[in-house]
């Protein structure tokens, strides 16, 4: 079991969510196999759905930059065929090629 500043914190909610002393919390999650057993499951379950929504939403964060990625090519791509265009516009008409 965790020993950081909050570890009194949890053990006390645990008790009272258990209608069980504090102390009976503690004994258990020190001394009580069944008990120690079962805590580090779903210890590590919550780790586990933890990690799954970080995937999933890092996932999601690639698919809206990729998105946001495509949006500004198109962005540019527009801008730069109006700027063309206002170019040509102000020289008459006329598009020179200068080989680029």
């Amino acid at each position: 079991m965790s020993v950081g500043p909050e570890h009194g914190t949890q053990v006390t909610e645990a008790a009272q969510a258990a209608g069980v002393s504090r102390q009976t919390v503690s004994e258990w999650s020190n001394h009580h196999g069944p008990f120690q057993s079962e805590l580090s499951e779903r210890r590590d379950q919550a780790l586990r759905d933890v990690q799954q929504r970080l995937e999933e939403a890092a996932a999601m964060a690639v698919e809206v930059l990729a998105q946001l990625r495509i949006e500004s090519l198109h962005f540019i791509q527009d801008l730069l065929h109006s700027l063309l265009n206002l170019v040509v516009s102000l020289m008459g008409g006329v598009l020179i090629d200068d080989g680029l």
